[in-house]
């Protein structure tokens, strides 16, 4: 079993490393390298070398696997999709090429969140704008009821707010959490440098926790990949030392053990077993409890 683990490991620690290759190479090499590395693409870990390539804005990269075939809707671990990553990093050249492509404008990742949720949240206008351009719902909410808009908003991003507000029919609709009736305000204050609006305890709170689970999810995930670069990289001998050494540890107490049952089978002859086993009073101790008893007539 622990042979199985250290081939599927090194197996994905390869596949981390050529990604990595090819998010580093040159534009003109990229034809070179796939030919090289083609064999070790299967479907998976193209889709991996995918959302990799959106989510650093390598165009040129998913260009390439557009003409070899590629699931353009694959999502990682938390939903998101190749617009997702694009969108939230601002990469308006990638962007624009998913869309040429026709993927969902609208796919949600595991909280909820559309890439014109994403592109909000960091400011990136020109993302928005071409979002805009393919009839994107303005007024989605993610699982916290929040618009676009809203985070915008809470951000500090005037400008995305504005747009997002004016290219908005239903006002009321894109506003939809009353504890953010003050947005507009809280852009203008976040322009002009002043304070922004106060937000409301529980928001604060649950910001907090987010940004928790977040910082151990990472933790996890280091921990996770440290432990999958030792079982890939350690030789056989260094993984089955402290089983050795159990095994050392657990024949010595068993020695011991039968010293000490040897030792006590020789001395049971000597002293008798009825001695030790089934002693028997003398009549002396024996008289010695005896009450004494004085009779008066």
């Amino acid at each position: 079993m622990l042979t199985q683990f250290s081939r599927s490991t090194q197996e994905i620690v390869q596949t981390k490393n050529i990604i990595r290759k090819f998010l580093n190479s040159p534009p003109n090499d990229l034809e070179n390298l796939w030919r090289t590395y083609e064999n070790e693409f299967d479907p998976t870990n193209k889709e991996s070398l995918w959302l990799s390539a959106a989510l650093n804005g390598r165009k040129n990269i998913l260009e390439l696997l557009l003409k070899t075939g590629i699931n353009i809707e694959a999502m990682d671990r938390h939903d998101q999709t190749a617009l997702h990553c694009a969108a939230q990093n601002g990469h308006t050249e990638v962007v624009a090429l998913l869309l040429a492509n026709s993927v969902n404008i609208e796919p949600v990742n595991g909280w909820g969140e559309t890439p014109l949720h994403l592109a909000a949240r960091d400011g990136h206008t020109e993302v928005a704008k071409l979002l805009f351009s393919e009839s994107v719902n303005k007024e989605a909410v993610n699982k916290t009821k929040r618009t676009a808009f809203n985070i915008a908003s809470e951000h500090g991003h005037t400008e995305v707010a504005k747009l997002l507000f004016s290219e908005s029919a239903n006002k009321e609709a894109v506003n939809k959490n009353p504890e953010l009736d003050l947005d507009l305000a809280n852009t203008k204050n976040h322009t002009e440098g002043a304070d922004p609006v106060p937000k409301k305890f529980w928001i604060l709170f649950f910001e907090q926790i987010s940004n928790i689970v977040l910082a151990l999810r990472a933790l996890c995930t280091h921990l996770w990949e440290r432990t999958i670069r030792f079982f890939s990289t350690a030789p056989d001998s260094q993984r089955s030392q402290g089983a050795q050494q159990l095994q050392e540890k657990l024949s010595s107490r068993s020695d011991t053990k039968t010293a000490i049952e040897q030792r006590e089978a020789e001395e049971e002859p000597q002293n008798g077993p009825s001695q030790i086993n089934n002693p028997q009073p003398s009549s002396a101790t024996s008289n010695r409890f005896l009450p004494s008893l004085k009779l008066n007539f």
